[in-house]
């Protein structure tokens, strides 16, 4: 249970009131109470617990940044009076379909959803494998801009998200490069066969590279006298 004197602690705030970040992740946390004792809270991540419902949140009208991963929340009534929220984190919960989804239409500032997550240790919501379920979303929160770190823009572009083909290039620049032998000429490295560079532009080179050879040594003379060695 969120308990104030948890809240107090994991914040380091000994009032309630000044708490603006709130990091309550592994605590065995079932249930969301207390929070209205923290109206100034920004932040809140309660990751890594047994959420199941997010009715105990409608009172943090401040709240920008939320993490609910890895709980199990299978509704999200209730979370539509978070009307600052801007970024959701949903991924290893129990959302089952589109309509567990429609309060974030009223979340007008929210830019930012992980619903399916990446790696081995995260499990996706079951809604991630409906039908069109990017299109669907785009329809319902056009307001968002990312999703599970993917720009929605570049999906659209894609067409189909699950069609990484689309973004395929063509063979003709797959081709792996033919091998090609070099010789050593004159302190540049040209190709032993093919076209020749034009040799206007090699002499400027061969004489840059001089140059630079004779900056050296005087470099080297300069340091010897300076310093003895």
């Amino acid at each position: 249970m969120l308990t104030i004197r948890l809240i107090k602690q994991l914040s380091g705030e000994y009032d309630c009131d000044l708490v603006r970040r709130l990091k309550c992740e592994r605590q065995g946390i079932r249930e969301v109470t207390n929070l209205d004792k923290c109206p100034g809270l920004l932040e809140l991540s309660m990751a890594h617990n047994q959420v199941a419902s997010v009715s105990g949140l409608h009172t943090l009208v401040k709240l920008e940044r939320l993490d609910l991963s890895f709980n199990e929340v299978a509704s999200l009534e209730g979370i539509e009076g978070l009307k600052a929220l801007q970024y959701l984190d949903l991924r290893d919960n129990g959302i089952a379909s589109m309509e567990v989804l429609h309060p974030l239409r009223e979340l007008h500032q929210l830019r930012t959803l992980y619903l399916k997550g990446s790696g081995t240790s995260c499990s996706p919501n079951r809604v991630c494998q409906a039908e069109d379920f990017v299109g669907k979303l785009r329809d319902m929160l056009p307001q968002l801009q990312f999703l599970d770190g993917c720009s929605l823009e570049l999906l659209a572009a894609m067409g189909d998200s699950e069609d990484q083909t689309k973004l395929a290039p063509s063979a003709e620049y797959t081709q792996p490069l033919e091998p090609q032998s070099w010789t050593q000429d004159e302190d540049m490295l040209l190709p032993s066969e093919g076209p020749r560079p034009d040799p206007a532009a090699c002499e400027f080179i061969r004489a840059a590279v001089q140059e630079c050879k004779k900056l050296n040594e005087q470099c080297e003379t300069l340091t010897a006298d300076t310093f003895g060695t």
